[in-house]
């Protein structure tokens, strides 16, 4: 690999992603990194693949050091970019709820768990793209991964059941009954919205299945015109519903399930997030 390839660009993309939450810093560091390695004398360079992959992850991490900052100001709950991408290999890795787990990582070891859980890299692989020591890369990973297991979601459904469940809340939001949706909902379900002080929304997540099931049916009487559609996708590597309205993207719905019914439902609203995946689908924010 001389040139990197589209689809070469698009692991580096994915890789970035995991470790930021974001389409738009990730392609702006694939697009720092491709720049730099044009410009690059190459011919030591024998391994072209894992010199971008050690590229794009210290970018990446530094780009997370500073976000993190923006993170913890951010206004009200703050959730990983809609991330389209239809035939992903690894899709519990991009989830909505795994990637929030990430969060609870520093950057560093963020990019440890993501290069070895997702690239299968070992810990003198890591320890060689994060220039730091084989023993510092085994402790990153052993404290990476219990953090984890302290927050792990509590279920992650197979794809078919998960499209079901999704299937029956649109359903459920066509009925206008609040006992039909209150049927797909978990009794503790959550209902987050993202907006980043951007676009209207519950300043607060909304719990509990009555609450919710009142709160979605409000959203979708509200919105419910004739100019106003529901398009479902593959979002974060599950089925999701991006919300448009006159062709402009107003809303990413994205949902986590306990195997029989929803337990989350993580709404997108700022339109800065929206921004990649509307660009990607041909719409506008």
């Amino acid at each position: 690999m001389i040139e990197c390839d589209e689809r070469e660009r698009q692991r580096l993309v994915g890789l970035a992603y995991r470790i930021l939450g974001s389409v738009a810093e990730a392609e702006d560091v694939v697009q720092d990194a491709l720049l730099r390695w044009r410009n690059l004398d190459r011919s030591e360079i024998h391994n072209p693949a894992a010199f971008l992959t050690t590229m794009v992850t210290r970018l990446a991490v530094n780009v997370l050091t500073s976000a993190r900052v923006r993170r913890e100001t951010y206004d009200g709950p703050w959730m990983p970019e809609p991330y389209f991408v239809p035939d992903e290999p690894d899709p519990d890795s991009i989830s909505v709820a795994f990637l929030v787990l990430l969060e609870s990582l520093t950057p560093a070891e963020r990019a440890a768990l993501v290069l070895a859980r997702v690239f299968d890299y070992s810990h003198e692989e890591i320890a060689n793209v994060l220039s730091i020591e084989v023993a510092a890369s085994r402790q990153l990973l052993h404290r990476a991964r219990a953090k984890l297991a302290q927050r792990r979601p509590r279920f992650r459904t197979d794809p078919t059941t998960h499209a079901r469940l999704v299937g029956a809340f649109i359903a459920a939001c066509g009925s206008g009954d609040p006992q039909q949706m209150a049927a797909v909902l978990a009794d503790d379900v959550v209902a987050r919205t993202d907006h980043g002080g951007k676009a209207s929304a519950a300043r607060k997540p909304v719990e509990g299945v009555a609450r919710v099931a009142r709160f979605m049916l409000g959203l979708v009487h509200k919105g419910g015109d004739a100019g106003t559609q529901a398009e479902l996708l593959p979002i974060n590597g599950a089925s999701a519903i991006m919300v448009v309205r006159g062709g402009i993207v107003i809303s990413v719905i994205t949902f986590e399930t306990d195997g029989e019914r929803l337990c989350e439902i993580n709404m997108v609203r700022n339109p800065d997030k929206l921004r990649p995946l509307a660009l990607a689908r041909g719409l506008q924010v």
